[in-house]
């Protein structure tokens, strides 16, 4: 599904630790940024909806997954439905829940935010 912006990306994540400081504003400033396009679930202008059939419109879902959050797994389950590449992420010293197996293969570590871009690049 690719468009004049590359990929769709969205970005999940819990709500439980500064996402705008330590998650959309290094993504913002970041050529992934430009090359993609990247959906931030708490911009107000990236996701005008919030319904199952959303997901089914994006190429990619990066969950961050360092932080339990029952929201996030409800989207990671609508993006298994719906066929969608799925890619968790989680920082080296977070240990994420083992049930993100049953809906994701591509689970990885990352030490730094430069580390997670590269990763996200990896498979865009």
């Amino acid at each position: 599904m690719l468009n004049f912006y590359g990929m769709r990306i969205y970005i999940g994540h819990s709500t439980g630790f500064d996402y705008q400081k330590e998650l959309y504003e290094p993504l913002k400033a970041s050529e992934l940024f430009k090359q993609h396009q990247i959906l931030l679930p708490h911009e107000g202008e990236s996701i005008s909806q919030n319904s199952k059939d959303f997901y089914a419109t994006i190429d990619l879902f990066v969950a961050e997954v360092s932080y339990p959050s029952t929201g996030l797994g409800i989207e990671l389950a609508w993006a298994a439905d719906a066929q969608r590449k799925i890619l968790c992420v989680h920082r080296a010293n977070k240990q994420p829940s083992m049930a993100l197996k049953t809906v994701c293969s591509d689970i990885r570590s990352y030490n730094d935010i430069e580390e997670l871009i590269k990763i996200i690049q990896s498979v865009t």
